[in-house]
């Protein structure tokens, strides 16, 4: 009797799991909230499946049919959520049910917020290697050009402080800083990177003279604002560039640029909504503004990410909405 009851769950795992493959296999031809059974359903593959295997009943039939599907919802992860109705309707699922962490398909938002923060912070490590190419286009732009001395060292001593920042190098980054000083000591680019490196070391104090001669140089305070987003997103520190640039934009409402740099620091923190919402303004204000380049920029982001969210696309026109 013991053997016959095993058999009749074992089939039963068999059978609702080739539901959900049925399901899987029909996503991207709109099966809408259906989708939402698949999570119900491998929560019961899953505690029937342990419960076997503590009985030595050893599934490996349903082991393998479980994984399979597993894999095949981590593969089309995007696809659900837009599916069922995007991300807010899983966490509202999830509440009802509060599904333990390891049950990791109702978590399956963040795991892929995971997965583009780790993608966006591995673009920016590239920029290195786009660092490394532009270094050599400068190369020939000065041997066919000679342009001032000057400048090459402030293009030099960036583009070795990039390089060192998106590896974490903050001392190296420094160095180099300094060296490009030693040519050009009132840049305000270099004295604006050398404020913020210092002040991400702990030196508060000492960065304070270099931010106030880098602003008084660069006598524009949105450009400023941007310079230093620009290099703390760089640094990985996205928070800290969120929090300068809320700041910013009540100042300079109508910044295309920074509502486009606070999107890229909300997606190294892995918060993909607010920068879904920060890309919508960089948007409208860059087409409001005739900034064609920011608003370009902030399209292309807008559409990876609405893959996620099972958005509808925004419009040329789209009236922008108040940020937080």
């Amino acid at each position: 009797m013991a053997f016959q009851q095993t058999t009749t769950k074992s089939q039963s795992i068999e059978t609702k799991l080739d539901e959900v493959e049925n399901i899987l296999g029909r996503l991207s031809f709109g099966v809408g909230r259906q989708a939402l059974e698949i999570l119900g359903v491998l929560d019961q593959a899953r505690q029937r499946i342990e419960d076997l295997s503590a009985r030595d009943a050893a599934p490996r039939a349903e082991r393998a049919q479980f994984e399979s599907v597993c894999a095949t919802l981590r593969n089309e992860g995007r696809e659900f959520l837009k599916q069922i109705g995007g991300v807010e309707v899983l966490k509202v699922e999830r509440a009802k049910v509060l599904p333990p962490r390891e049950n990791w398909w109702w978590y399956l938002d963040e795991e892929l917020a995971e997965s583009q923060r780790q993608s966006f912070t591995r673009s920016l490590r590239s920029i290195g290697i786009a660092i490394i190419v532009i270094a050599v286009a400068a190369i020939v732009y000065r041997v066919f050009f000679s342009p001032d001395p000057q400048v090459i060292a402030v293009v030099d001593a960036q583009q070795n402080a990039d390089l060192s920042l998106s590896e974490g190098e903050l001392e190296v980054a420094l160095s180099s800083i300094d060296l490009g000083l030693e040519k050009v000591p009132d840049s305000a680019e270099l004295l604006l990177y050398k404020a913020v490196i210092l002040h991400e070391l702990g030196r508060a104090d000492e960065a304070q003279p270099y931010f106030a001669r880098a602003e008084e140089l660069m006598a524009d305070a949105e450009v400023f604002g941007l310079s230093q987003a620009q290099i703390l997103n760089m640094m990985n520190k996205p928070q800290e560039a969120v929090d300068l640039l809320q700041k910013l934009i009540l100042d300079f409402p109508t910044s295309a640029r920074a509502y486009l740099l606070l999107g890229q620091a909300y997606e190294v923190m892995g918060n993909q909504k607010d920068a879904l919402d920060a890309y919508e303004m960089a948007s409208s204000v860059g087409e409001q503004s005739g900034d064609s380049t920011t608003t370009a920029q902030a399209r292309i982001k807008m559409g990876m990410l609405m893959q996620v969210y099972g958005m509808p696309e925004f419009g040329p026109s789209a009236t922008p909405t108040s940020m937080p």
